[in-house]
């Protein structure tokens, strides 16, 4: 059974009010215009990490995750590197390099980062590797934790042979950039403390299923004895980032967040006249059908207005369906939106005018589109629950 979100401290600040204990997803003004937490449930059939002020700690099954204040989902994920903290154990090749483990504070705040020294002079190369780590999917994506230590420059590969090969990239852990991106992505990100999550994305096109081994190097001319530091290598399949993924002896996977409704009836909260649901986020996902539903659980037409994030990167939507939609409305809304980053959006139904708001901006508008008697619920998984969304959430507020 999943856990509630209730309201508390993160995000009710925003609305004026603190002091309570615990987080929320959603509030919605009361008759007084203060603001209330609306109870949500959550599913997740398993641990996960979450990241807060540059410190990654791991919550219990279906607990809702925060991370720097915000509601954080996503979907599954199953990461194939069997240790991935522990770079001594045998099943990690060291090609003239030394791993010494529990050599500096990692991103989980523990003291159990590993120093990768070199031990070849200038002009050779030096690597750890993990060969067919997945042979069957047809993109693969490698976030590892890497920091700096003599030298800033380190490189991903992902062919089980040299690391000199064509499918290779090379970051700069001074400046946190992607230096150099040969036939396939390279991501990085700052995580704080000197850290930097750094991965690839690369498709196992033509026929090299080498191409999803993984294996991390110093650049050739570094000099011998030169270090940099190494914690949290993940590889799993897909193109997105996953919250990091904990393998120590086994392939281990991470649930989706799901179940993601109100708990409670909110009819005298939504009027079937006049009401304004907003919220704030960023998507995690792309490449799937994402949606936020207001609905009337009572009804067997499954009344509901629903904003959408399509497939297509492109396009978002809102459509309305049900015995109380004057004419079914399925309306593109914008084409130009960067749904990776924080956007506000806000729908707001008034006498009959249904209007769309993205970061402010008026959208669309529709003038007797509806005429429901009524909402009682908000999902972020659709009405069915097939169709989660994959976000960080800052708020969600619902005016009457």
């Amino acid at each position: 059974m999943g856990k509630t979100i209730y309201y508390g401290n993160t995000g009710l600040s925003k609305f004026g009010r603190s002091g309570n204990e615990g987080k929320t997803l959603a509030f919605y003004m009361n008759d007084n215009g203060t603001w209330e937490g609306i109870p949500f449930g959550h599913v997740r059939n398993s641990p996960a990490y979450q990241e807060n002020d540059g410190v990654l700690t791991e919550v219990g099954l279906n607990v809702p995750r925060f991370q720097d204040g915000k509601y954080f989902t996503e979907g599954s994920a199953t990461n194939r590197v069997v240790y991935t903290q522990d770079f001594t154990n045998a099943y990690w090749t060291k090609e003239d390099c030394t791993p010494t483990p529990n050599s500096i504070i990692s991103p989980d705040g523990e003291m159990n980062g590993t120093l990768i020294t070199k031990d070849i002079s200038a002009g050779s190369e030096a690597y750890l590797i993990k060969q067919w780590i997945q042979l069957n999917a047809s993109t693969n994506v490698t976030p590892i934790y890497i920091k700096k230590g003599s030298v800033s420059v380190v490189r991903i590969g992902t062919r089980a042979t040299s690391i000199s090969s064509s499918l290779i990239a090379t970051f700069d852990l001074e400046n946190g950039v992607v230096l150099e991106e040969k036939n396939l992505v390279a991501k990085i990100e700052d995580f704080g403390n000197g850290w930097y999550r750094c991965g690839v994305v690369v498709a196992t096109n033509g026929g090299y299923v080498d191409q999803a081994s993984l294996n991390i190097s110093f650049e050739p001319t570094a000099d011998i004895n030169s270090t940099f530091y190494l914690w949290g290598a993940n590889h799993c399949v897909g193109d997105d980032f996953s919250s990091y993924i904990l393998g120590d002896g086994s392939i281990e996977t991470r649930q989706a967040d799901t179940g993601i409704q109100s708990l409670v009836d909110l009819s005298e909260q939504i009027n079937s006249e006049e009401f304004e649901l907003e919220f704030a986020c960023a998507l995690n996902k792309e490449g799937v059908t994402q949606r936020i539903s207001v609905y009337d659980s009572n009804d067997s037409n499954n009344n509901q207005l629903t904003f959408l994030f399509s497939g297509d990167v492109d396009t978002i939507k809102l459509y309305a369906i049900g015995s109380g939609v004057v004419a079914e409305n399925n309306t593109t809304i914008t084409s130009t939106l960067d749904r990776a980053v924080e956007n506000k959006y806000k729908v707001t139904l008034s006498k009959k005018i249904l209007k769309v708001y993205i970061n402010d901006i008026l959208e669309f508008t529709s003038i007797n589109l509806v005429d429901f008697v009524g909402f009682n619920k908000i999902s972020l998984e659709g009405i069915n629950g097939s169709t989660p969304l994959f976000a960080t959430v800052d708020y969600l507020t619902l005016k009457p």
